[in-house]
């Protein structure tokens, strides 16, 4: 229950934790307001947790201050037993000095009866007397040491009777402890478990506010308010087109043979550079395996290692139309790669346009 206690405490913390994070201002309308719901759902569930790790708690504390009633109940039961234990074992090794003490005694009585009997016919008066005296305290000493023998047992029995009882009334007690101590530990866990359904019910309850606002989520709402609130205009723009400064300094170049310019020369200010490169498309149409010229410089895209860098006045040869913007060229040297098919033209179209 403690360890549970912390791991709530600590979840609830890192939710609320969570909730406190930005949401950035990427998203608009009702995907927002579902993140919102979904960030104060976080912040709920993470106060539901610390609640529930609160009653954990305080069901640890009435559970602990249980365990410790019962250990200092426990404790006097088991002083009283090991006090009658040890005033058995005490009397008990009395009586068996008393006994080993009454063996003796009884053996020197029998020695000196014996060596009276054998002597009182053959020795002097004066030795006989000896002996009889000898015999006569040796009998007095053994019934001495009978009696305290018989006590000691008498005195043994009595507190043997009496540990037997203190035993049986103390582990009745400790077994109504225990009896105490596993019901107990069955009406916390029955509580335990009860909080943790509540819990779930009251998380289960605060994801349904969030089902409920999921429910009203329209993307495509969101998408309208987004172009609503991001939009630059409802036309396109215009083609930007060449518009040359001296007309005839344009045809001198036009008219040069070795004139070859990046950017094709215009027959009116009406016409536009796309209408020149997308004729080099339609130029080159299907054809593959043709000879071409390229009209611009292109380098290849960083990263993309299928392009291959072209010059402008160097030769190629298609080997593939791609699609309507890329083919694959080959250069001369055997150099492979896609090119864009509206910087080459074939050969004769070239000289065609030149001359």
């Amino acid at each position: 229950m403690k360890q549970k206690a912390h791991i709530e405490e600590t979840y609830g913390k890192a939710l609320v934790r969570l909730a406190k994070l930005p949401l950035g201002n990427q998203e608009l309308g009702k995907t927002r307001l579902s993140l919102e719901a979904m960030r104060t759902n976080a912040e709920r569930e993470g106060f539901a947790h610390l609640e529930g790790a609160v009653k954990i708690t305080e069901e640890l504390a009435k559970f602990t201050a249980f365990i410790e009633a019962q250990r200092a109940t426990r404790k006097q039961v088991e002083e009283t037993m090991k006090k009658w234990q040890a005033n058995k074992k005490n009397l008990y090794k009395k009586s068996m000095d008393a006994k080993k003490l009454y063996d003796n005694r009884c053996k020197e009585a029998d020695l000196s009866e014996t060596e009276f009997d054998l002597k009182k016919t053959s020795a002097q008066q004066k030795d006989i007397n000896k002996l009889q005296q000898k015999k006569l305290k040796c009998i007095h000493l053994a019934h001495q040491a009978d009696d305290q023998y018989k006590t000691a047992i008498v005195a043994l029995e009595s507190t043997r009777s009496n540990w037997e009882k203190e035993t049986e009334i103390g582990l009745t007690a400790l077994q109504h402890l225990d009896r105490e101590r596993l019901a107990f530990i069955r009406n916390v866990s029955w509580v335990h478990v009860n909080i943790g359904s509540l819990n779930c019910i009251q998380i289960d309850d605060l994801n349904e506010d969030v089902r409920i606002v999921l429910e009203k989520f329209d993307y495509e709402q969101d998408i309208q308010v987004f172009i609503q609130s991001e939009q630059t205009g409802t036309m396109r723009p215009e083609k930007v087109l060449y518009e040359p400064s001296c007309t005839k300094t344009a045809m001198r170049r036009a008219a040069a043979p070795d004139y070859d310019s990046t950017v094709p020369v215009l027959d009116s200010e009406e016409a536009s550079i796309d209408n020149q490169l997308y004729e080099s498309v339609e130029a080159l149409g299907g054809d593959t395996g043709q000879t071409y010229r390229v009209l611009f410089d292109y380098a290849a895209s960083a990263g993309q290692e299928e392009e291959m860098s072209i010059k402008d006045g160097e030769i190629l040869e298609v080997l593939a139309q791609v699609d309507v913007n890329w083919c694959t060229a080959r250069k001369p040297d055997g150099t492979t790669g896609l090119v864009p098919s509206n910087y080459i033209k074939k050969v004769e179209a070239v000289l065609h346009d030149r001359f």
